[in-house]
């Protein structure tokens, strides 16, 4: 199944059930399913088409998950960057991905508009959320006439287009199908153990895999995604107790600050089951703590989630601190 019928079938299995949260934005599923066609008929009258890469420079925010999704229902590829780059590294990316159309915000603004001067872009292929941008803004894609539904790609198309810098050299793109995402996806519900209905954090960037695979993931349990733009572990917290958010996949600098905040003492955070890292190891002795101040039911670390997912991942932390664990399942 592709991507842009994994959203469709979120939306039949529970049209009403919230599904997203960006500061005073509220999406439900059937409410997000008419924005998400109306943005894929103004990037289909912009010239995106099927294999077409969107190139997205964005914080975290509504916009850009809307896009992540409009490119399914065209059988596009969504190339998102980080929006905290130099103009040089967005340069090489714009010239490395070949878009046919390029999407950013206000966050990335000054970089991207550096690394477009001298290139012969023109601002018609350009979309800008917030104000003052180039560009055909968001709010005009949102007036457009919708699509009647996705495209239907391929299982073995590419879908999405991540860019990894590794430890050397330029920004290398990793090619994503429709299969290895929905297959990376059912993977991590799986080792979680993730509950029909479970509401995330989604302050993970939406350029780096964990972003994109919680925000996948949420869509296939139709759970919410209660979005951040930008960590800050008091605000986090508030999050936490104000959408009553069950899981938390998170790298282990944000845990460290959320725990040691002086808030926690006094915040309900009763409701989150499931905790997980990526992206860098946690100290025994914070995993100690993920344990006593969280209680989680599950307690799991993931490695190698760029290239594959997943390398390796251990569910059992509270029992082997530390531990790389077992093969993932379904390593693609």
């Amino acid at each position: 199944m592709d991507l842009g019928t994994t959203f469709d079938a979120a939306v039949a299995r529970q049209p009403n059930a919230l599904a997203l949260v960006d500061g005073e934005i509220r999406r439900d599923f059937v409410s997000w399913q008419d924005d998400i066609r109306r943005i894929a008929g103004g990037l289909s009258v912009m010239g995106l088409k099927r294999d077409d890469r969107l190139v997205c420079v964005m914080a975290n925010r509504y916009e850009m998950a809307a896009l992540y999704w409009a490119c399914q229902m065209l059988a596009a590829v969504f190339t998102p960057f980080n929006w905290r780059a130099t103009a040089d590294d967005v340069a090489f990316v714009l010239r490395d991905a070949d878009p046919r159309l390029i999407a950013f915000d206000d966050a990335a603004g000054d970089s991207v508009l550096a690394a477009l001067e001298g290139s012969g872009i023109s601002n018609d292929i350009l979309i800008s959320a917030g104000g003052g941008l180039p560009g055909t803004s968001f709010a005009d894609l949102l007036s457009s006439d919708p699509v009647t539904g996705p495209a239907g790609a391929e299982d073995n198309e590419i879908c999405l287009m991540l860019y990894t810098s590794g430890t050397t050299g330029r920004p290398k793109g990793v090619p994503r199908s429709h299969r290895a995402e929905r297959t990376a996806a059912a993977s991590v519900i799986a080792h979680l153990r993730y509950q029909f209905g479970d509401s995330a954090l989604g302050v993970m960037p939406l350029f780096h895999t964990m972003g994109i695979r919680i925000l996948l993931c949420s869509t296939m349990i139709n759970g919410a995604l209660i979005n951040m733009r930008g960590f800050n572990a008091a605000e986090a917290l508030q999050l936490i107790e104000a959408e009553k958010i069950n899981s938390l996949f998170l790298v282990p600098t944000m845990f460290h600050d959320m725990l040691g905040h002086d808030s926690l003492a006094t915040t309900d955070v009763s409701t989150v089951r499931n905790v997980a890292y990526a992206g860098m190891s946690m100290t025994s002795e914070l995993e100690r703590r993920c344990i006593d101040l969280l209680h989680p039911k599950v307690l799991a670390n993931y490695y190698g989630s760029s290239e594959i997912f997943t390398f390796t991942v251990c569910d059992h932390l509270d029992k082997k601190p530390g531990a790389a664990g077992w093969p993932g399942i379904n390593q693609m």
